[in-house]
């Protein structure tokens, strides 16, 4: 009797197998020639995502280009009448206009208080072609306007850009040195150093104020000036000045392959129709899904056994490796569609409020710098790397944030950190050279070693660094109370929460214990929001970048030989697939054999 009941139970439990195994069989045959089709396109096109790097033009140089700063005393001022001569004067400084002096930053403050410049967003001293420039940001949208510190000066080797009288007003010499046609001539200089192309081959410059085909969203930084090179290559750089950046770099190659993947693989054709987009998307990512249940199913119900059939043995081999991979894609993918199109995410820079230089001072009286110059007390700044000095507003005070490529205690290291960084901004070093620089492009190497708060007008230290910096500004940006921040760090390194399409490092994030658990990254140089999360954007982020672009191999294995794996898994896939296609061939073909003989046999016991 027991033994009767054990088989019972037996029996029903290969019944059961046995049921679940024609459904896993059914629902996958039926699935063939749609899931056939949906992993070849999107197979094929994930291949173009790896080939952009591969095959894409290579930068010359990694690194942004820098100034010195020199910490050489105030010249005599010149002979000359006007409130404005001793403002003009000490702008003078050496022919070598990669150098910047204090007196140079002093005076542009002390000038542009009287002045009583307005509506400033972003103010900085930035390298040019033709020396350190005043950059000013009134609208994000809009091109920047410069002032040549140099030739302000009336140098006699200086660009002939803005040679003024000193007996103008300080109004008269802001409004008649301010260059708002520049930026465009920036924005070449700057895409031949990146590039290492000459600015004699540019063929086109155009103002891109939105994103576009060739310069999808995904790039974050708007606006930027499209640079083309001529050539049979197309060579495109995309520039952005106000953060001396190259946002994204392009040939013809790329341009192609790039069009490959927006077609087939985010069916961006579609975009007029987001909804029919998102709803066809959705189906072919639901049916992949069901084709990776289904061959699992299959997997684990069919017990091993020798076939004799090629593409049957073969088709069920690689099922043991395709399924997580295809799973993997699938879930991240319709994850990331839906999210993208149903929850609003909050994107874009946001720049703090602009100012108004007026609010500081309007004496203009005794802002020459004294012999008691500032000067002796910047001596461990000499000689160091200067990427940029920005003027900020705060709480009142009109202050420098000098961005440092060297740290302020590393004098043992200046000759090796010379070499080093020469070495990058030339390009050099071969092949291997050229990967290393790539892995810490991607990677994160941020220029911008050590920063340093001091007083537009004498220049003497502030307490103040960018910790402090970037808390008040998430405070202001988020109107959040303080007492909900629960971590504030900085960020040197891209990762899953702030990624490389942010371009900018090093940022501080500032994490709050609020309903959303809200994340904000700060740029304390420029007063800018780069990014924000929430939980539900980094959960999504999390499972974007560990399951759909596998980053959690890159620090094991590297970003090449990630993409190498990336690769092979989707050949393999598309070799099963044909497999799979063969055999629904081979079944149709048998049945319709089948029919015939039926009908033939049918007709002959008729007749």
């Amino acid at each position: 009797m027991a033994l009767q009941s054990a088989q019972n139970t037996v029996n029903r439990a290969k019944g059961r197998n046995l049921a679940l195994r024609r459904t896993h069989l059914s629902l996958h045959n039926s699935l063939l020639w749609w899931g056939a089709a949906c992993v070849l396109i999107w197979a094929l096109s994930g291949i173009t995502h790896p080939l952009m790097s591969w095959l894409g033009p290579k930068q010359a140089n990694y690194q942004p280009p820098a100034m010195m700063l020199g910490t050489s005393r105030l010249p005599d001022p010149s002979q000359g009448v006007g409130e404005s001569r001793h403002l003009i004067s000490a702008l003078h400084s050496s022919a070598e206009w990669s150098v910047i002096s204090p007196e140079h930053l002093k005076a542009m403050a002390s000038l542009l208080v009287a002045s009583e410049t307005e509506q400033v967003s972003i103010a900085k001293v930035v390298p040019s072609a033709n020396g350190p420039m005043l950059q000013l940001t009134y609208d994000q949208k809009q091109p920047r306007h410069y002032i040549p510190l140099m030739a302000l000066a009336g140098e006699p080797n200086a660009p002939a850009l803005a040679i003024l009288p000193t007996t103008l007003t300080p109004e008269q010499v802001v409004r008649s040195a301010r260059l708002e046609q520049y930026d465009q001539q920036q924005a070449r200089w700057l895409a031949s150093y990146y590039t290492g192309r000459p600015e004699a081959e540019i063929s086109t410059v155009a103002f891109q104020t939105e994103f576009d085909g060739d310069y999808p969203w995904v790039n974050r930084l708007l606006p930027v000036y499209k640079v083309v090179f001529a050539g049979d290559d197309q060579l495109t750089a995309y520039i952005h000045t106000e953060s001396l950046q190259l946002a994204g770099l392009a040939n013809q190659t790329r341009f192609n392959l790039q069009t490959v993947f927006r077609l087939f693989h985010t069916f961006d054709f579609l975009d007029a129709q987001d909804n029919l987009r998102v709803g066809v998307v959705f189906l072919a990512m639901f049916c992949l899904l069901g084709v990776s249940i289904s061959g699992l199913g299959l997997v684990l119900l069919i017990r091993r056994r020798k076939i004799k059939q090629g593409d049957r043995r073969w088709h069920r081999r690689l099922g043991y490796v395709i399924w997580l991979p295809l799973l993997a894609w699938s879930i991240s993918g319709g994850y990331h569609l839906i999210q993208a199109a149903f929850i609003d995410t909050p994107t874009g820079l946001r720049l703090h409020e602009s100012f108004d230089f007026k609010e500081f001072s309007t004496n203009t009286q005794g802002l020459v710098v004294p012999e008691s110059s500032a000067s002796d007390d910047l001596a461990y700044l000499d000689g160091k790397t200067i990427l940029a000095a920005s003027l900020l507003n705060l709480n009142g005070q009109l202050v420098y944030r000098l961005s440092l490529s060297d740290t302020k205690s590393d004098e043992k290291s200046d000759a090796k950190h010379t070499e080093s960084s020469t070495a990058e901004r030339a390009g050099q070093g071969g092949e291997h050279d050229h990967h290393q620089q790539l892995v810490k492009k991607y990677k994160g190497n941020p220029a911008e070693k050590a920063s340093v708060y001091l007083d537009a007008f004498t220049l003497a230290e502030v307490s103040m660094n960018d910790e402090v910096r970037a808390t008040e500004l998430a405070l202001t940006f988020t109107q959040l109370p303080s007492e909900l921040i629960t971590g504030v760090e900085t960020v040197t390194r891209f990762g899953p929460d702030y990624d490389f399409r942010n371009k900018r490092l090093p940022v501080w994030k500032v994490s709050f214990d609020d309903a959303e658990q809200r994340q904000v990254f700060i740029d304390p140089a420029t007063a800018l929001l780069v990014d924000q999360t929430r939980a539900i954007d980094r959960a999504e982020r999390w499972s974007f970048s560990m399951l759909h672009k596998w980053n959690m191999l890159i620090p094991v294995m590297g970003r090449f030989n990630r993409d190498v794996v990336i690769v092979v898994t989707l050949c393999l896939l598309t070799l099963i697939t044909v497999f799979g296609i063969r055999m629904g061939l081979a079944r149709r073909a048998s049945a319709r054999r089948a029919e015939v003989q039926g009908s033939e046999t049918a007709g002959a016991e008729t007749a």
